[in-house]
C-alpha cells in the first residue's frame, strides 16, 4: 500500500490522485479506526524538517470525494508536495517519540553483509506524545 501521495498545486489547479487517497483513508479507518487522522505535508525534495506541516483530517472530510478535495484545497499551498500518513500509534520511550539515526553500508545482498558506523544519534522529543486533535501542530 502507498502511505504517501504526490501533490502539486499551481494557482487553483490541484493535481493529486485524491480518489485513491480517499480510498486509502477509508481502508485505514476500516482497519484501524481513529477519531481523526494526521497527515504530514512536506515539500518534495525538502530536508532538515523545513516546510513540514501536520494536518488533522476528520472522518467526515475523508468520507466523500468532495470532502477530500475541499480538505486538500484548503491546506495544500502552491508547489510540489508529498502528503504522507502519520503513524498514529508510534513506539515511545517514557511517553516520548524517538528515533535513532544509524548509518550503514550494505556491501553484499547475497549473502547479506553490512557495516554499521560505530556511532549513531538518538533523538527524543521534549514533549510527551499525543494524538489529540488539539495537539496537532
Amino acid at each position: 500500500t502507498s502511505r504517501a501521495f504526490a501533490v502539486r498545486r499551481e494557482a487553483d489547479r490541484l493535481q493529486v490522485a485524491y480518489k485513491r487517497f480517499q480510498q486509502y483513508t477509508q481502508q485505514l479507518d476500516a482497519d484501524r479506526p481513529e477519531k481523526h487522522r494526521i497527515w504530514i505535508l512536506k515539500p518534495q525534495g525538502g530536508f532538515n524538517q523545513i516546510g513540514i506541516h501536520m494536518y488533522s483530517m476528520s472522518k467526515e472530510a475523508s468520507s466523500t470525494e468532495e470532502g477530500v478535495l475541499q480538505w486538500m484545497t484548503q491546506r495544500v499551498p502552491e508547489g510540489t508536495w508529498v502528503l504522507q500518513e502519520y503513524i498514529m500509534n508510534p513506539m515511545t520511550y517514557k511517553g516520548h517519540k524517538f528515533d535513532l539515526r544509524i548509518w550503514a553500508v550494505v556491501t553484499s545482498l547475497d549473502p547479506l553483509r553490512m557495516h554499521l558506523l560505530k556511532t549513531g544519534i538518538p533523538k527524543v522529543s521534549q514533549w510527551k506524545f499525543s494524538k489529540d486533535v488539539v495537539d496537532t501542530k
